[in-house]
């Protein structure tokens, strides 16, 4: 069967049509701005701080204190707190807080044990103590993060700093954060765009809400 000419041009005009209409698209796309990058807000830093020498971060508290990814989420936060502080940090393991205090975790909510401060202070001879509540763990897509933290002086038992934010990847502001970070840390030369793998990884997404948490130390 032959094809008019008057069809066969109606054919390459409607493809004609379809390439460009695609290619607005993507360039209007490509010029959307992105959304500002999340920033933590339910944070406690007074600008008058007090210097600390050390510092004990205690082990992350979580309901189910069993839980098979606690470990490697307490080795992710006790690095960038590294990272991040002006002080000196010692780790303290379950096994030790529970010869210490009889359990293996501490919510920073609850009644502290009888000589919580002088015994933390005898073991690690620090000034200062962090705890971390997880409050909420998804790993799946969206990944879900949320933490309460708190670093309290040992002599006084005063509150020096406190955080409490969830870090949802689901969020545009969140998800465009946690590509920031990722882009700066791995020193990515792909575009911004392909570097969603962090949306995707429960661990380097904990790395990004650590990191995000303890910038905010004072």
């Amino acid at each position: 069967m032959m094809l008019s000419p008057l069809f066969k041009k109606s054919i390459l005009f409607l493809l004609a049509s379809l390439l460009i209409g695609c290619g607005t698209r993507e360039i209007k796309r490509d010029l959307i701005p992105p959304p500002p990058p999340y920033k933590p807000k339910n944070v406690f830093a007074p600008k008058e701080t007090i210097p600390l020498r050390r510092v004990v971060l205690l082990p992350i508290y979580f309901e189910e204190r069993d839980a098979p990814f606690l470990l490697s989420l307490e080795d992710i936060f006790s690095c960038e707190l590294i990272k991040n502080a002006c002080f000196e940090v010692v780790t303290a393991s379950k096994e030790e807080m529970a010869q210490l205090f009889g359990k293996q975790q501490i919510n920073s909510s609850s009644n502290f044990p009888q000589n919580f401060f002088p015994l933390l202070n005898n073991k690690y001879d620090a000034d200062g103590v962090i705890f971390i509540d997880l409050l909420r763990y998804q790993p799946y897509k969206p990944i879900i993060i949320g933490i309460r933290a708190k670093l309290v002086e040992i002599k006084t038992g005063k509150i020096l700093w406190a955080f409490d934010n969830i870090f949802d990847a689901g969020s545009p502001r969140v998800s465009y954060a946690a590509k920031l970070f990722q882009m700066k840390n791995e020193q990515q030369d792909y575009p911004l765009d392909n570097s969603d793998s962090i949306l995707h990884s429960p661990s380097k997404f904990s790395k990004y809400v650590a990191s995000e948490a303890f910038k905010t130390l004072p």
